[in-house]
This record gives structure tokens, sequence and C-alpha cells, in this order.
């Protein structure tokens, strides 16, 4: 991996964005950083590192990296593996209290990575270097803190040390007991395949191919019985059919010997048909006699019936006409009265109860609703006007609770916006004095790790020059003379001056972030403050708009009412509204007394014109007499209903004595002509069969004795038909079937004699193909084992003692100088 470009900000001390390139540094060939302790050279490593893996080896949690204030750290680094150039960037943020990561990218050749996480970053990195974040930081950066005491060891203590910072330990003692517990097991395997393949030594090629051979013949023989079987199939199979119908037909026979008392042949088959068919025929003529009588029944039934229906509609028919007579006449007395009564209900039409009843309450109400009313007082301008005076004061009573709200809310606010105010100050004074020991902190780490790096290569220089003699080549130098060589400085305690600055690192750490915290928490009380006035200044606008539209409101009200206070106004107009409502009533009461007068002189002409005795109009008057003449011509119509109904009653009846004389004299005539088909019927089946009606019954055969004849027939038609099957199949007797049977057995137990041979051959060849298999595996691995072990015993040989540990030590030094 060979870097080209860096570029970072908000590490350490680099607050500001630092870019270093690379390709130009590396123009004359190998480059040096140079720098006073904590000017930030591990900084540039620290940088790279973070790129790469997301990690800072020098410090245990990666938010201790951020530069103090800063609230994001990002670094890209690009470099050349092999052809290719590659890119990655990383971005984290403070976020709740911790970091979090904001944005990364990894690309090749300009060209980005589908990455979904971080972790996913981290694992394409890896396998892109071949190095883990450890492996990295050991081979290539040597920690700094090792780098004093390296100096001061000898020779073999250095070498131990590298091993430690190589992490070559593990190839010592323990990579020598690891290769010679390998050398045991492969010993062991090598033993256990060699008594394996003792025990197939019997198994070869030459048995196999034996085996294939004698299976190859049985294969043929089973081959040619299939064939041969296969021509047999078919007569094996007619053979079966045969016997299959010789069995059912002399089952039928012997069924049709013990039914009829006789052996079964073609004559008689024929007698049993003949016979049957004279049955059937005389069973048709006996069913046609049958037909005719129950026709005659019927027809005599009919006519019956027919008459009585007659006798009854000419009954109905008179006494309807003198009902006739009689209905109408009080039909027509009824329409007379009906009259009269509409009549007299028609002059009622001016009057209404419902009506009459309401306009006597409604006075009485208003009347007492006088009574309880106050006077009130009339009001100084035009009546017309009050509701839009009335409309103003609802308008004011509604603005003034919020002028008093928003005066209140105003009043608050300003103590509010004090006490924030002089909260923020306080919070300024207290972290102006927290920087201001920040400030000592820093210049107090500065000092002591400025004291600490003087010291350390004054140590260091000491060190180099304890060994030094005059001509030996001075290794910083490189000169031969020492005139004045490094010396030990004196009470000088290396480790309590890294744990004090330790010390000083943690409180300046600890100073920074309490400043993060309260610059964090002036942030919030600022905006808190702005938000505050920014409510105040709403406030104060919707308060002076409230008193600018009281004051609208005012100039809209009547001059003379126009100074009177808002509370005093609402007094003054329900006294307007109650003198108005009072002339109101008054003015509807009168109306109600007029109609009412009116009413009543309609009311007295009806009653003196009926020639009744004149009683007040009243409600309860009205609709007596309303009731009276309303039942009158209830009646009426109840009545006429139940003439029409009786009336409708006589030609219902009629209608249905006339559809059922029709009826029935249809049914007679159609009896009448079923009767005579039915005569002609008997007489042309008498005429076929050859016999007189009355000998039908002599040859009607009983039901059992049918029965039994037309199973007889069905017997003797299945025995036909089993001989002509038998006769198909080519086959001269049960004998000849039999043979074919055998024969066709014996071929089948042959065939399955040797298909059982040939599955012991089978199995035989798949046992030995396994063994040879397994043989010939057995003979690889052991080969394989035994150049393996061969090679582990020389591995073995060189690890004896530290010498493979040295000479990679050496080799791992060699490269670092």
């Amino acid at each position: 991996m060979r870097p080209l470009k860096l570029a970072f900000q908000g590490l350490h001390s680099f607050r500001d964005p630092v870019e270093i390139d690379f390709v130009r540094l590396t123009e004359s060939g190998f480059f040096g950083i140079f720098g006073p302790t904590g000017a930030g050279k591990s900084t540039i490593l620290d940088a790279i590192t973070f790129a790469l893996f997301g990690r800072v080896d020098r410090t245990s949690a990666l938010a201790d990296s951020l530069t103090t204030g800063a609230d994001a750290l990002w670094a890209r680094f690009a470099f050349r593996l092999g052809d290719d150039v590659y890119e990655v960037y990383r971005r984290v943020e403070r976020r709740g209290g911790g970091l979090v990561s904001a944005d990364f990218y990894l690309s090749r050749n300009g060209d980005r990575f589908p990455l979904e996480g971080v972790v996913r970053l981290n694992r394409a990195v890896e396998e892109l270097l071949g190095l883990s974040f450890e492996q990295f930081i050991t081979a290539v950066f040597l920690p700094q803190g090792k780098f004093a005491r390296f100096l001061k060891l000898r020779p073999a203590e250095r070498r131990t040390l590298l091993a430690e910072i190589f992490r070559l330990e593990r190839f010592g003692e323990p990579l020598y007991q690891s290769v010679r517990g390998k050398v045991q097991e492969l010993t062991a395997s090598e033993e256990s395949l060699s008594r394996e393949l003792a025990a197939l030594e019997e198994v070869s090629r030459e048995a196999l191919e034996a085996a294939r051979a004698e299976l190859r013949a049985l294969e043929e023989r089973i081959h040619s019985l299939r064939e041969e079987i296969g021509r047999l199939e078919e007569r094996r199979r007619a053979a079966d059919e045969f016997l299959k119908l010789f069995a059912e037909k002399e089952n039928l026979a012997s069924r049709f010997a013990r039914l009829l008392g006789r052996p079964w042949s073609e004559d008689t088959r024929s007698e049993i048909e003949e016979r049957l068919r004279l049955c059937e025929r005389a069973r048709e003529l006996l069913g046609a006699q049958e037909e005719r009588e129950r026709v005659a029944r019927e027809l005599e039934e009919a006519r019956e019936e027919l008459a009585a229906a007659t006798e009854e509609l000419g009954e109905l028919r008179r006494k309807k006409t003198v009902f006739e007579g009689e209905a109408r006449k009080k039909l027509d007395a009824l329409g007379s009265r009906e009259r009269a009564l509409r009549e007299v209900k028609g002059r009622f039409a001016g009057l209404d109860a419902e009506r009459v009843g309401e306009l006597e309450e409604r006075v009485r109400k208003l009347a007492a609703e006088l009574e309880g009313m106050p006077r009130g007082e009339p009001p100084p301008f035009p009546a017309e006007i009050l509701p839009e005076v009335e409309g103003i004061l609802r308008e004011a009573t509604a603005l003034v609770p919020r002028l008093e709200e928003f005066s209140k809310q105003v009043a608050e606010l300003e103590r509010e916006i004090a006490a924030a105010r002089e909260g923020l100050s306080q919070l300024g004074r207290e972290l102006e004095e927290r920087e201001r020991e920040h400030r000592e902190l820093e210049r107090a780490v500065s000092k002591r790790e400025e004291e600490f790096e003087r010291l350390r290569r004054e140590l260091a220089a000491a060190e180099l020059a304890r060994d030094l003699s005059e001509g030996m080549p001075c290794p910083v130098c490189g000169s031969t003379h020492h005139p004045a060589p490094a010396a030990f400085p004196e009470e000088v305690d290396l480790r309590a001056l890294e744990t004090e600055l330790g010390e000083l690192r943690k409180k300046l750490r600890e100073a920074r972030e309490f400043i993060s915290a309260k610059r964090s928490e002036r942030t919030l009380a600022e905006r808190t403050l702005a938000e505050r006035e920014r409510k105040l200044a709403e406030l104060r606008e919707q308060r002076a708009s409230s008193e600018e539209g009281l004051s609208g409101l005012r100039a809209r009200l009547p001059e003379g009412i126009r100074f009177i206070p808002w509370e005093e106004l609402g007094e003054r107009i329900r006294a307007w509204r109650a003198y108005l409502e009072r002339e109101r009533v008054a003015r509807e009461r009168e109306e109600l007394r007029t109609e009412l007068g009116r009413l009543e002189r309609i009311w007295r002409e009806i009653v003196e014109g009926l020639g009744e005795i004149y009683r007040p109009l009243t409600q309860e008057a009205l609709k007596e007499w309303e009731a009276k003449v309303e039942g009158e011509l209830r009646r009426i119509e109840e009545e006429r209903g139940r003439v029409e109904r009786n009336l409708e009653g006589f030609r219902e009846r009629e209608r249905a004595l006339e559809r059922r004389v029709s009826e029935v004299s249809g049914r007679v005539g159609e009896l009448e002509r079923n009767l005579e088909a039915a005569e002609r019927k008997v007489e042309l089946l008498s005429r076929e069969i050859g016999i007189p009606p009355e000998g039908a019954a002599a040859l009607a055969l009983t039901t059992s004795q049918r029965e039994l004849l037309e199973e007889a027939l069905e017997l003797s038609r299945e025995i036909a038909a089993k001989s002509e099957a038998m006769a198909s199949l080519g086959i001269a007797d049960a004998g000849d079937a039999e043979e074919i049977r055998e024969t066709y057995a014996r071929k089948q137990e042959e065939l399955g004699e040797i298909q059982r041979r040939l599955g012991e051959v089978q199995e035989r060849i798949r046992s030995l193909e396994e063994r040879l298999t397994r043989k010939e595996k057995l003979e690889r691995e052991r080969a394989k084992v035994r150049e393996e072990l061969r090679l582990q015993r020389e591995l073995e040989g060189l690890l004896r003692g530290k010498a493979f540990l040295e000479y990679l030590v050496g080799s791992q030094f060699e490269r670092i100088l």
C-alpha cells in the first residue's frame, strides 16, 4: 500500500482542516516528519488508522480524540494498491452524549462500493489490506510508548521485546509443541491406514471383472426368458378366461336344472319365451277391461253431480233477483240522508275546533304574561336598530376578557424574560471562568509534555552514549570522536512525570467536556429567550389590536348612548327590550280577540240555521257537533258497505256455481269419450290375441309363476352368451387350457430363480467396487500422510531451541532499519 493523500479535521489539536500530499513528499525518495512533542506528528498516523478502521490506538475511546469544542471528526485517505487507487472517508458527530457515524464511503478508481453500514466498510478495508486493525498498527507503526524502553535494552532483551512488538512469541516453544503433536498424530494415522489396507488385500480388479462377466450371462438368459414369457402371456390370459367362463357356464346350467327340473337346451329357451309372450298379452287385455269398468263408474258419478249443481244454480238465481230489488231501495234512502248531512258539515268548514281552543288558550296566556311583564322604558333611538346595538355589545363583551388575558400574559412573559436574562448572564460568567481554567490547564499540559520529551531525549542520548568508546561510530551522528558524550540527568523520575502528565490530561479532558456542556446549555437558553421575546411581541400586538377593536365598536353606537359604560349599557338594553316585548304581546292579544269574534258570528249562523238552541262558541261545543255529524256519516257508509257486500256475495256464489256446472259438464263429455275408447281397445286386443275377453284370466300367470319363467329365461340367455365367448377364445377344452397355464408357470419360476441369482451377483459387484474404491482412497491418503509426516519431522528438527525465533526477529528488525 502506498499513501497518496490525507485530509482530516477535528482530531486532537487539529481544529482546522489539514491536507497532506504524500505524492509530492515522496518525489525525492524517503521523507520524515519532525517537530516538538505535542506538535501533532502521531496525529497524522492516527488520522490514517481512523480513516481505514474508524479507531485511534492512542486513546481508549474515540470521543477523547476529538478536538476540544468540536462536534465532528472526519478523515479522507487515498492510497495506491497494485494498479488501483482507493479512497476511504469517514465522519462521526456528537449526538445525544455520544458519537454516531454520519457519513462514509470506499471507492476504487472513482467508483464507490455499495456498502450498507460501517461494519461492512470495516470488513471491506480488512479484506482489501489483508490486515486487521491490531495487525496494521503492529506491522506498520512501532508503538511510541515502547521506543524508550527499546533503546535501554541489551541485544538479547531487544530481541525479546521485538518478538513481543511483532507478536512472534507464537513461533517459539508453542509452535514447536504444536509441530511435535502433529508428528505424533500423523504417525498414528499412518499406522491405522496400513492396518485397514491389510484387511483389503484380497480385493482386486480381476475378481471384479469375473463377477461382471457372470452378471452379463445372467442378464442375457433373463432377456431370452422374458421374450418367451411375453409370447406365452396372451395364451395364458385366454386360458384363464376360458376356465373362468367354463366354471360360470356350469354353475348357470346347474341353477337352471334346479329351477325347472330339467336340463338346459335351446328348445327349452324358445318354449319359455313363447309362454311369457302370451302371458303379457293376456295381462294387457285384463288391464283394458279394468280400465273400461273404472271409466263407466266415474261417468255415472259425474252425471249425478251435474244434475245437483244445475238445480242449486236455479234456486240461487231466484233468491238473488228478490234481494237486488230490496237493496236498490235501501241504497237510495241512504244516499239522500248522506247528502243532507254533508251539506250541514260543509257549513262547519269555516270553523276549526283545534283552532278555537288554541286561540282561547293563547288569549289567556297572553293576559297572564302581560300581568307579570316589567314595563321597561322606551329606547332613545328607533326600535329597529336595537338588534345592531345588541350585536355591538356582544362583540365588546367577547373582546374585553381577551384584552384582560393578553395583559396578564404580557406581564408574566416580561417577568420570565427578565429572569432568563439574569440566568443567561450568570451562565456566561461561569463559562468564562471555566474557559480561563481550561487555558491554564492547556499551558500546564504543554509545559509538562515539553519537559517530558526533553528528558526522554536526554535519557535516550545517555543510553546510546553509555557503550560508546573512542573510535566507535556514534549511532546518531556517525562520528568516531566523542569529546562530550551525553550523561544521564540527575534525580529524574520519568514515570512520576508521566503519571502527573496523565492526571493533567484527564483534568483537561474533563474541563473540555464541562465547557462543551455549558455551551450547549447557553445555546439552548439563548434560543428559549429569543422565543419568549418573539411571543411577547406577538402578545403586545394582539393586545393593541383588541384595544383598537373596542374603540371601533363604541364609534358604531348611536350618539346618545356612545359613552355609557359597557356593563351599564347591558342593563339599559334589557330595559329597552322589555318595553318593546310588552308592546308586542299587547298587540298580539288584541289580534287574537278580533279573530275569536269573527268565528263566534259564524257559529251563531250555523246553530240558528239548524233550529237548535244557541250555545256560545267553545271548543267543546264545536267538537260535539262535529263528532255527531261524522258518526252519522260513518253509520251510513257502513250500512251501504254491508248491503253491497251481501249483493256481491250472491253474485260470487252464482259465478262459482256456473263454473262448477261448466266443469262437471266438460268432465262428463270427456268420460263418455274415454269409455268409448276403452271399449274399442278391449275389442281390438281380443281380436289380436285370438281369445274372447272372458278367457284372458286363464292365460294370465300369477306373479310367482311369471317371475319363475323370467328367471329361467335370463339364465338361458347367460348360458348361451358364455358358450359364444368360450368358442371365440380358440381353445378346444378345459384340459388344453390347464396345459397352457402350467407351461407359463414353469417359465415364471425359472425367471424368478435367475433374477435371484442376478441380485446376488449385483450385490457382490457393488461390494467389490466399494471395497476397491476404499482401498485406492486409503492408498492415496497413506501416501499423503507419509509425505506430510516427512515434512513435519523436518520442521520439528528446525524448531528445536530458539534458532527459528531469533531468525524471525532479526529479519523483522532489519526491515525496520
